[in-house]
């Protein structure tokens, strides 16, 4: 059957036409992304808590809420944030979790709690957080447009094409205002009739629905429904709304307020480079092609704008522009292997034929990689195009050891017709073929452990595993399959002995001296087992040190970050709760100094203004001033007491990469005034060492200004015993509805939906007793609102934060960006200085923020040992012999020792990719001790000595064991050395492997005949 199929040329050259067209064809339609479409779902929930202190809601509400989320079998934690009138939770699912139904299971679950809350709560609300933002972001300004004409124009004539883009997530469109109904009460005229705000808010309620009658039904069929329109429709029907009935007058709304729409700034404005105008994009979904999507809208916006006439448009942000950039690096650094591991078989064969032949499989194992990537719902990124560029340099292993054997066999039996040519290499490819199905077969299982892997590491990892495993395969089938038939159709007149170009005869002489000075140097240490025992006792001293290097010296992250252009400064303000327009105008300052003292290495720069500060997106000219453009920042922007500053890279993907905090600690005790007075010694203590960023607190340390209004019962008792109208609630909701404007519900004007809020006019107040001086009328009477209440001052810690559902007092510090670096020396000096500030050691509560790197890397240890028991399995049941066996793994250890010394070399730490090179090295450090024990039994079984077979198998396997390495350390060097954007992500296995497998052959090399060697004399 398979000198059939060898001789079927058109079957062949049918295969390879088919692999490639397929391949290609489904390369073309994979999507693109950044990273590996995963993440770690994180669910907001807020409620806006009116009329109940934190405490109270916390007892109330908020432990049964945390307790019913916790029971969530995938929610891996759960932190709640406490606060007047507020309550927030974020809930963080496992790596890889889906978000929608993540989100599905809370509601369901708090369903029954949100049917207990008071009407005026509103309920629950819900956000999804899954990494990054993914948003394409334009302004647009123009000179005779106001911004609500533009507003207008920009949602009838684009919006609605963009929102037809298929990957999206959301369009968004800034509003120069929103609109809403304001029912501003009149303070005289509630005193004239004794109206209070809470009557106001009940009528409104109750005519919230139309009320249906019925219907009739007609003689001749016809149909009519008979209702009265009580629902609230616009501002007059609300003005007209009834109240009560005084002293036979009926009192509406119109008598005791004024009722208008309003505009007022939206809760978030966005601006470009610090200018207010129209900014308007889309966020794209976590799971669609982000670059195809981004172009998409990118079309429609720059075909679109034009017609409608004096626009300027500006792209603030495109995340497309960096993820194809990132990938396409990758991309070449994949077309760089290929072209140097072709270099590398053409000047080892010196035959343009061989080198043609041979590397026929590296793209035809590629390609065909591109279709199970199709099958199995990979994208085209970082991870997946990692994969192939390792690939590379390693597909090849395979079809160097069948060419070269085939190549082999034609010397010797000189074959003339093509049914001889077939029988030889019939006979080739079955000499080497277990050997070569095994080797690659040790590559295939080193993957299989990752799913004993933690989840990020999974989550990170799978598609490498994936593509790689598939390529792997594949290129098994190429090198038994496809490379023969080619050698026996395009290599029959090639004459292994002629003319060759002058660099592959330079290339092949030094490489047969080499060779003998091999051969010859193993023949002496053969002889002199006192060495091979010392060079074996030496691997060993060496591979302890390198365990040492490993476990103590090098540094540890989870996943190494691309470089980028963009970078994020944070501004949040410690009062949290402000006025929109008046953050806006505080961040105004900082805009400023960003366009005289930055401007010069920005093209643009992107605000987003919220209610607890600002997020200013900072465009680079070029990604190689990242570095000092981010320390430039923070040593620019400091801290104070009013406002805090963050400065982040930022990147256009779903996956959050963890960053564990410098420092975070619990701070124990059973005092809360003293547990508020330690953390705010420590915030203080912590900002002020050079080095730290964002020094969070949760909560909040400092004490709010407040006011306890006693309410003398006596005093309400009599009132309410003598004027049946009057209730203290009333005058509870007067102060409430005077001291903030309450939204009542909303309704809808031309399809637009507008909240009803109800509110006193805005006036300037002298002080506290302001509010006690309200007056009420009861009945005929008069009260001040101080008959009922005394005021007593206090300063008060309002809000809680629970974790698991305990509460606790944290705190956490960032490094800065700039500094990380240095991490380790300034996390020192902040413990340094806790240590300094003599704190009782039993109030503070480290946690140790290294424990998801930690349980990351021990994953992959566990992997690697899975991986290592499954590879001796493969070698044990090939060989069927203990003491061969172990041989064959001892290479393994050697391979570690140049992984470290790589590792240590280059400054790179021990991290994901690092680990996973690790585990790579495991399957390929054993390939060429498979061939050369594999060749070491042939030559036995023809009758040769140990040592005499030993030496052989060195002579035949010498040439192939170079070429398989040398193919993939330079088809791994691009990576390793990583060119361009994107390459970061990566280069930390590119090191792994070039480094591990560049410093082991050496040893690999004299360890492995050795130790076959002193086989005998253990026997």
């Amino acid at each position: 059957m398979l000198k059939k199929f060898y001789g079927n040329f058109s079957a062949v050259g049918f295969l390879i036409l088919m692999i490639c067209g397929l391949g290609l064809l489904q390369f073309f339609r994979l999507p693109i992304a950044l990273y590996p479409q995963t993440s770690r779902p994180t669910i907001s929930i807020n409620v806006d808590t009116y009329g109940i202190s934190s405490e109270d809601f916390s007892e109330r509400y908020g432990n049964d809420i945390e307790s019913k989320i916790l029971s969530i079998k995938d929610v891996e934690n759960i932190t709640g944030d406490y606060e007047t009138n507020n309550a927030s939770w974020e809930v963080e699912f496992g790596w890889g979790y889906d978000e929608e139904k993540a989100t599905t299971q809370i509601k369901s679950i708090l369903a029954g709690i949100e049917s207990q809350f008071p009407k005026d709560w509103g309920g629950f609300q819900f956000n999804s957080r899954k990494g990054e933002n993914n948003e394409i972001v334009y302004t647009a300004h123009s000179n005779t447009l106001s911004e609500e004409d533009l507003y207008q124009l920009l949602d009838s004539k684009v919006k609605g094409q963009i929102e037809k883009v298929k990957g999206l997530e959301s369009v968004f469109l800034s509003q120069p205002y929103n609109k809403e109904i304001r029912i501003t009460l009149d303070e005289s005229k509630l005193l004239q009739w004794g109206v209070f705000p809470d009557e106001i808010s009940r009528a409104l309620k109750e005519r919230k629905e139309d009320l249906a009658l019925g219907r009739l039904d007609l003689k001749d069929g016809g149909k009519y429904s008979f209702y009265v329109a009580t629902k609230n429709r616009t501002v007059e029907d609300i003005a007209e709304t009834f109240l009560k009935r005084i002293e036979k007058h009926d009192i509406y709304i119109k008598d005791v307020a004024s009722v208008g729409i309003r505009k007022v700034t939206p809760e978030s404005v966005l601006k470009g480079n610090g200018k207010r105008g129209v900014v308007f994009g889309a966020s794209i979904s976590a799971k669609a092609n982000i670059v195809q999507a981004c172009e998409n809208v990118s079309e429609i916006v720059r075909r679109e704008l034009p017609k409608l006439g004096d626009i300027e448009f500006e792209e603030l942000l495109n995340p497309s522009i960096y993820v194809r950039e990132a990938v396409n690096n990758v991309g070449h650094e994949v077309l760089l292997g290929v072209l140097i591991a072709t270099i590398v078989l053409f000047l080892f064969f010196g035959s343009l034929t061989y080198t043609a032949i041979i590397g026929v499989s590296i793209p035809l194992s590629l390609i065909g990689g591109f279709i199970v990537m199709k099958a199995l719902g990979i994208e085209v990124n970082l991870i997946s195009l990692g994969a192939m560029a390792l690939a590379a340099g390693m597909v090849v292993d395979g079809s160097i050891v069948v060419l070269e054997n085939i190549a082999r066999h034609y010397e010797i039996a000189k074959p003339q017709s093509l049914t001889e040519r077939i029988d030889v290499a019939s006979r080739a490819v079955l000499e080497v073929r277990e050997a070569v199905v095994v080797s690659l077969l040790t590559l295939v299982v080193v993957f299989a452990p990752l799913a004993f892997t933690s989840p990020l590491a999974n989550a990170v990892l799978g598609d490498l595993a994936n593509v790689m495993v598939c390529v792997l395969v594949i290129s098994i089938g190429v090198s038994l399959f496809i490379i023969p038939p080619l050698f026996i159709a395009l290599a029959k007149n090639v004459d292994p002995h002629g003319k060759r170009f002058f660099l592959s005869d330079w290339t092949i002489r030094a490489f047969d001296h080499l060779k003998d000075k091999y051969v010859q140097g193993l023949r002496w240490a053969l002889k002199r087992d006192y060495f091979c025992k010392s060079f074996l006792l030496g691997c060993l001293l060496l591979f302890i040190g390198a365990a040492c290097v490993f476990i103590f010296v090098l540094k540890r992250e989870i996943l190494a970050k691309p470089d980028t252009d963009k970078v994020w400064l944070s501004i949040t303000f410690t009062d949290k709760n402000q006025e929109v327009e008046k953050v806006d105008t505080l961040i105004t300052p900082y805009e400023e100094i960003l366009k005289k003292e930055f401007f010069s290495d920005l093209t643009h720069f992107y605000s987003q203004v919220h209610k607890k500060g600002a997020w200013i997106l900072c465009n680079l000219k070029d990604k190689r001033l990242v570095t000092s453009f981010k320390k430039r920042l923070e040593d620019r922007f400091k801290n104070t007491p009013i406002v805090n500053f963050g400065v982040y890279p930022w990147l256009p993907t779903s996956l959050k990469i963890p960053e564990p905090p410098l420092v975070e600690l619990e701070i124990g005790g059973h005092d809360p005034e003293q547990k508020r007075q330690l953390l705010e010694r420590l915030v203080e203590a912590i900002e002020g060492v050079d080095g730290v960023g964002i020094v969070e607190e949760n909560p909040d340390h400092s004490l709010k200004h407040a006011f306890e209004l006693k309410t003398d019962q006596d005093m309400v008792h009599a009132f309410a015993k003598d004027y049946t109208d009057f209730s203290i609630d009333k005058v509870y909701d007067l102060v409430r509805t005077r001291l903030k404007e309450q939204e009542i519900l909303t309704t809808y004007e031309d399809g637009e939906k507008i909240p009803v809020k109800v509110g006193f006019p805005d006036r300037e107040w002298n002080g506290p007793r302001d509010i006690t001086d309200l007056q009420i009328k009861v009945d005929d009477k008069i009260v001040p609102v101080r008959q009922f209440f005394s005021l007593v001052a206090e300063r008060r810690w309002d809000n809680l934060y629970t974790k698991r559902g305990k509460k606790v007092v944290m705190l956490s510090a960032k490094v800065k960006d700039s500094y990380l670096h240095e991490k380790e020396k300034v996390k020192k000096e902040v413990l340094e200085l806790i240590k300094k500030m003599h704190i009782d050691p039993s109030l503070l509560s480290y946690v140790d923020t290294e424990k998801e790197i930690n349980e990351n890397i021990l994953s992959l240890v566990l992997a690697m040992t899975i991986s290592l028991l499954l590879v001796w399995l493969i070698v044990s049941l090939q060989f069927a012999n203990f003491m061969e066996s172990l041989i064959v793994m001892l290479v393994i250890p050697l391979g570690f020792i140049g992984a470290s010394v790589a590792l240590f070399a280059s400054g790179c730490p021990l991290s994901i990719n690092s680990m996973l090179g690790l585990i790579l090295l495991c399957g390929l450090a054993v390939n060429h001790s498979i061939l050369f024990v594999d060749f070491y039994n042939t030559q036995k079984k023809e009758g040769r000595s140990q040592n005499d077979s030993i030496l052989a198998a060195a002579d035949l396997r010498f040439r192939p064991i170079m070429l398989t390495k040398l193919t993939a350390i330079l088809g791994s060097l691009p990576i390793a050395l990583s060119f361009g954007t994107g390459g970061e992500v990566l280069q930390a296995l590119g090191i792994t492997i070039c480094g591990g497998l560049a410093i082991s052959i050496p040893l690999t090399l004299f360890a492995v005949p050795i130790s076959l060697h002193l086989m005998k004399e253990k026997r």
